[in-house]
């Protein structure tokens, strides 16, 4: 299990300018962008800190259509100590739901 957190959309914003912003909020170094008809919208957006694989991309959740991107969050290595490394990710992406909500952001933490 990873952490997520659903992030409802700035007026006028697109996923990369609120990946310019998530980055630069978070002191999160920008990593690739990829392309993969697999993820709505065709793009997202994926780096690795402290461990923690981050992934931005278009939300498409069926039970909360009001939230355009997603962040997920997942332990780089699934290894040894991976269980505690889940629970970790999960308290990560609290933190990050709090960081965005705090800038104005309305955010739903799963």
């Amino acid at each position: 299990m990873s952490g997520q957190v659903l992030v409802k959309s700035k007026p006028g914003e697109s996923l990369e300018t609120f990946h310019e912003y998530f980055c630069a909020a978070l002191n999160v170094d920008p990593g690739e962008q990829r392309f993969s008809d697999n993820y709505a919208g065709g793009t997202y957006f994926r780096s690795v800190c402290l461990g923690v694989r981050v992934q931005l991309e278009v939300a498409d959740d069926s039970e909360f259509p009001d939230y355009e991107w997603c962040v997920h969050l997942s332990p780089r290595l699934s290894s040894a100590g991976a269980k505690d490394a889940t629970n970790a990710t999960d308290g990560i992406a609290a933190l990050v739901a709090a960081e965005l909500a705090t800038a104005g952001y309305v955010v739903r933490h799963r």
